[in-house]
């Protein structure tokens, strides 16, 4: 049936993306309650080292389903019901994308506190609920959107029409396709596909830009952790990175009526390496890891301030943690049992990180924002370009 084609892209991937979760949740949930087993059941934790990769596996999976999902609704979808009407595209990249940034503000403040507060196995249990309970609303929205628009439903109905086109030429490489060589074949003909377009390098730039940039990722989050922030504290930055770049979703529709889309990109590039130098400073600024005297500090701290374990020894060492923030015992802010050795300095270049990586958002999503435009624009006139041929 040509109404589920379209739909299909958008369906598979959000069932795998929130089961994914769902899924990865669970095995944390068990990690955590069974970890005194699982540490003894193999030699050198190798148990427990087998069910960290099969987490970071199945959350990697979760991770590529929600790209997929992103290009499906807010790239494909997006370019049908806005039309050849620039400014309306704009504004609803600009929309969707603040409502992806405004998720992202309540689930970090969410589950930050749930875990901090609670347990982090309460947390593993509420986040794995969540995503089962959401697949069925987003699902839904998904389908009410698609049944909505009847541009969604024509541009599958253009493309069975083509069908016998597209079979005849996807024949001639049939059998290598099912080589083993198909999927090299088919990375080619997209790179060719891909060059042809005139913001091309402009689509190479938002890639490498991708690539490079520093957010509320694994790794940050992790290193934020051996610095002494704990999940409630990281909860609320995650939020704030959110606003800012919720920010730069309402600057960008404005900015491109008054200055251009070119130049709004520009804005919006230079923005964010104007605040990514804040975390170039982080490296050399007080209390840096890379400090070759962080190791000394961290141990005469230690010995001062005896801190618990963490939850999953022996990945992360309590040694290395700041006892200012330590995850597994908050210290209230007013407290004055600190020891001598730990004061405020220790925290400017975790400070710096954070400030760079949440001031950045705003010119990312800017620069974001811009160049998706393009593309989205350059498609189009494309295929205006292609039925005109076709039709002369």
């Amino acid at each position: 049936n040509a109404l589920f084609l379209l739909l299909a892209a958008a369906r598979i991937s959000l069932i795998v993306q929130n089961l994914s979760i769902a899924v990865c949740a669970a095995a944390v949930y068990f990690v955590i309650i069974y970890k005194s087993e699982i540490e003894t059941q193999w030699p050198d934790y190798g148990l427990q080292t087998l069910c960290y990769a099969g987490i970071i596996l199945i959350a990697v999976i979760a991770q590529l389903a929600s790209t997929g999902n992103t290009i499906a609704v807010e790239k494909d979808w997006i370019a049908e019901i806005c039309g050849t009407d620039k400014d309306l595209l704009a504004t609803t990249s600009a929309i969707l994308k603040s409502i992806d940034l405004i998720t992202n503000i309540v689930a970090p403040i969410a589950t930050g506190q749930i875990m901090t507060y609670a347990s982090t196995e309460i947390g593993a249990i509420f986040i794995g609920g969540w995503n089962v309970i959401s697949v069925f609303v987003e699902y839904y929205l998904l389908w009410k959107v698609y049944t909505v628009v009847p541009a969604l439903r024509a541009v599958k109905d253009k493309c069975v029409v083509d069908k016998d086109i597209e079979n005849q030429e996807s024949g001639k490489c049939a059998s290598c396709m099912k080589g083993l060589l198909g999927s090299f074949l088919t990375l080619i003909r997209g790179w060719k596909t891909f060059m042809k377009y005139e913001v091309a390098f402009a689509g190479l730039g938002l890639a490498s830009l991708y690539m490079t940039v520093l957010g509320f990722d694994n790794i940050t989050v992790g290193f934020a952790y051996t610095q002494g922030i704990n999940e409630s504290i990281m909860g609320g930055l995650m939020a704030a990175g959110a606003l800012v770049g919720i920010l730069g979703t309402i600057i960008y529709p404005r900015m491109r009526k008054c200055i251009g889309q070119q130049r709004t990109g520009l804005f919006g590039l230079t923005s964010q390496l104007a605040f990514l130098t804040l975390c170039v400073a982080s490296v050399w600024a007080k209390g840096s890891p890379f400090d070759l005297n962080y190791a000394s500090k961290a141990s005469e701290s230690d010995d001062v301030l005896d801190t618990n374990s963490t939850a999953f020894p022996p990945l992360f060492n309590s040694t290395s943690i700041p006892p200012l923030f330590n995850n597994t015992t908050p210290v209230p802010f007013n407290d004055t049992s600190l020891s001598e050795s730990e004061t405020w300095e220790d925290y400017i270049s975790v400070g710096l990180l954070m400030t760079g990586i949440i001031g950045a958002r705003c010119g990312l999503w800017i620069a974001d924002l811009t160049i998706t435009q393009l593309f989205l624009e350059a498609s189009w006139e494309q295929e205006v370009e292609r039925v005109r041929v076709k039709i002369h």
